[in-house]
């Protein structure tokens, strides 16, 4: 008998040195080979949102907010602030950190046996990763939702009322990451109070993991609020992907979610989830269609490792760690699954349930040892736990400093500039700035200079490159922007893509010197060679799509000008507009060419745009769209004509009552106008815009108590416009005309 369990101890010790060896194998092999890819990664949309966020200065076009603080800020702090060296550094951390907290997760479920295993299998799955830009986004919130995990196990397994803060504090960390596990705490918080003991203390232990989990939220919640004047405590970025859910698409696309929402819903302030909503119900076939197909994709990418995390629950059912990790893994599963989904987005799913599979393994004797799994599981805990605190708390710093900052200056001014630049002359983003600003102002020696003097630490970013050669060719030397390459190498270690910046202003150049054919095929490759432009879903069928999404896609070049242009000279705007519907005639191109032209007071050759819109106008939206731009025109008679075509094809739209209803007054007929208002009450009863309006022609024609009556009547039908509903307010208390 001793000689048997001195075998069974001796193969034990063997086996466990065998999987240590192989995970050490397996780290080395990141570090000598795969670290230069690593590098690699960083996204630079990213990068300048972080330093937007930081720096409180950026131009309009971008919003900080897009993203949850911590992606952006982390990614940031890669490209601006570490050295080479530092990076490299930097991502053994990470990755080694990741490796430690799978082995303790694991571990924490099936003891050693399931940690060695677990985080081996995890090392071999994380080199088999699709390595592209943004690489990092997803794995800081694979290694926050790692320590969630742990957390989360830990505190199902001995409920306390400090394991129950550590959860909501481990979950906020991975919410300032992404917003993927928003629901998760206040599900959790609901079985905390459900579950066996004293009521006073299970409520007392939901309270602290809920409260916990909104108090890390609330500096980043207060900016907004600070900033946009509403509660936003999410990021932006998640609207597209919640409106092209609801149209039941498989996988994710481009652009503004706005263009994918009908008209009347998105010109009336109504908010994406709310729309997502009503889509889903008004379309549940083709939703849950959608909806199948991405489970399948799913499945489809590791049917494997889903079918032994499935096996491992049933074997450990009765562990109360490895119900709470089921829950997040079914959790993340089905949220993801809800809205478009890529392969990168299950990465964070991928460790959580290699510990549940390894969950069984409880059952086996703990090989020689186990002392030292212990305390390497907990270095590796605790060591992420401080780790995640710092980097959360670092983003609730910055995101409370962009408020104060914004408060005194906008972020988009010429002072928020040059106070970046006095606090750090020689960093990348400031200098970008500076060099558009100059170049904006007509002066492009001083543009050129400021980009070569910043050359250091902007490095060999195409940004840069492409930046200084549109700055020569606004100087009258445009023979470095015409050598560029219309689709310039990532130079690592950054993406950033610059094709379609390139092409347009190579195309604006040759325009300039007169090579008219020559610009036009440079529009045209602009226009045709990037089919993941906003507006257009990735190629794969998307039979359950609403057939609007696919006449979206032309819509789509007419705006991705504007980030690469607004902010310069008009003229070149108008220019480029002018080769864009030259190569691709389409609506949205002529109705901005005619905004454009508008804004430089050509308005003969903006009525001759919109009349070209309007031959090309194909939806109901459209022509619904184009009577705004005859109005700002000054030209209502054809805006009326416009409504006018719309009531009589589409009299149930009461949004073109209303409308129509505005143009009449402005043309002074008042009467019509109070006629379309009721028609288009009829229509949609305490509709608040046309009760609105047909309230200030009762109060102008002295009828203030039926003013008030209306308003009053409209504030009882729910309107997601808050301005709105204030005016309304107004209205029926007699605080407004």
């Amino acid at each position: 008998m001793k000689k048997s369990a001195s075998v069974r101890r001796l193969a034990a010790a063997a086996a466990a040195a065998a999987l240590v060896a192989l995970n050490l194998a397996l780290a080395l092999s990141v570090a000598r080979a795969d670290l230069p890819r690593l590098r690699g990664l960083v996204d630079v949309s990213f990068v300048e949102m972080g330093e937007a966020l930081r720096l409180a200065e950026h131009a309009p076009g971008v919003d900080p907010a897009f993203r949850m603080p911590v992606d952006s800020l982390l990614e940031a702090d890669l490209f601006v602030r570490l050295s080479p060296a530092a990076r490299s550094a930097w991502a053994v951390l990470i990755y080694l950190s990741a490796v430690l907290i799978v082995f303790a997760l694991a571990r924490e479920l099936g003891g050693d046996w399931a940690g060695l295993i677990a985080a081996a299998a995890w090392q071999k799955i994380f080199l088999g990763l699709q390595a592209g830009p943004g690489f990092f986004k997803q794995f800081w919130l694979t290694g926050l939702g790692l320590l969630a995990a742990v957390a989360l196990a830990r505190h199902a397994r001995r409920p306390r009322g400090l394991s129950a803060a550590g959860v909501g504090a481990a979950f906020g960390a991975t919410v300032l990451t992404r917003s993927t596990y928003f629901l998760l705490p206040a599900l959790l918080a609901v079985r905390e109070a459900w579950s066996a003991g004293a009521p006073r203390r299970r409520l007392a232990r939901a309270g602290l993991l809920l409260g916990v989990f909104v108090l890390a939220l609330a500096p980043w919640t207060a900016m907004n609020a600070a900033v946009k004047k509403s509660f936003a405590p999410f990021e932006t970025a998640a609207n597209l992907n919640v409106v092209l859910g609801a149209l039941g698409a498989v996988h994710g696309g481009e652009g503004d979610y706005v263009a994918f929402m009908d008209a009347p819903d998105s010109e009336h302030g109504r908010r994406p989830v709310g729309w997502a909503a009503r889509t889903v119900l008004s379309h549940p076939v083709r939703y849950l269609s959608g909806a199948a197909r991405r489970v399948e994709y799913a499945l489809g990418l590791r049917l494997w490792l889903f079918l032994l995390a499935a096996l491992g629950f049933f074997a450990a059912r009765r562990d109360a760690g490895a119900r709470a990790l089921a829950l997040q893994c079914a959790y993340f599963f089905a949220l993801v699954c809800a809205m478009p989904v890529e392969a990168s987005y299950f990465e964070p799913l991928w460790p959580l349930l290699l510990a549940l599979a390894a969950a069984p393994l409880s059952r086996l004797e703990p090989p020689p040892g186990a002392a030292a799994g212990a305390r390497l599981a907990a270095a590796g805990v605790w060591t992420a736990a401080l780790l995640g605190g710092l980097i959360a708390a670092s983003a609730s710093v910055a995101a409370l400093s962009y408020a104060a900052l914004a408060a005194r200056r906008p972020p988009w001014s010429d002072a928020a500039l040059d106070e970046a630049l006095a606090l750090r002359p020689a960093e990348a983003w400031p200098a970008l700035d500076e060099a558009r600003r100059r170049i904006r102002r007509g002066d492009a020696p001083g543009a050129i200079g400021v980009l070569q003097e910043a050359a250091p630490a902007i490095g060999d970013l195409p940004r840069w490159r492409v930046l200084l050669a549109w700055a020569r060719a606004k100087g009258g030397d445009s023979s470095d922007l015409l050598a560029l390459a219309a689709d310039p190498p990532r130079y690592a270690p950054f993406n950033d893509d610059q094709s379609a910046r390139l092409l347009v202003y190579q195309a604006l150049a040759l325009g300039a010197a007169g090579k008219r054919a020559e610009a036009l095929r440079k529009m045209a490759e602009f226009a045709g060679a990037r089919p993941e432009l906003p507006g257009y879903v990735e190629p794969e069928a998307e039979a359950a799509l609403d057939p609007r999404i696919s006449r979206r896609a032309e819509s789509s070049l007419a705006a991705s000008l504007d980030p690469i242009l607004a902010d310069g000279d008009p003229a070149d705007m108008e220019r480029a507009l002018e080769l864009l519907v030259s190569v691709r005639p389409n609506f949205e191109g002529e109705l901005e060419l005619a905004r454009a032209r508008a804004a430089r007071g050509r308005k003969s050759a903006a009525v001759q745009a919109l009349e070209k819109a309007q031959a090309l106008a194909a939806e109901p939206d459209q022509l619904h769209r184009l009577h705004f731009r005859w109005a700002e025109l000054g030209e209502e008679d054809r805006a009326r004509k416009c409504l006018v075509a719309l009531t009589r094809r589409f009299p149930e739209r009461a949004e073109y009552w209303s409308d129509l209803g505005v143009v009449l007054f402005r043309r002074g007929d008042a009467a019509g106008a109070e006629a379309a208002f009721r028609r288009a009450l009829d229509v949609q009863p305490g509709m608040p815009a046309a009760t609105l309006s047909l309230a200030t022609l009762a109060a102008r024609r002295g009828a203030g108590d039926e003013a008030r009556r209306l308003c009053a009547q409209a504030l009882a039908s729910a309107s997601d416009d808050a301005g709105l509903r204030e005016q309304l307010r107004a209205c029926a208390e007699g605080r407004r005309d």
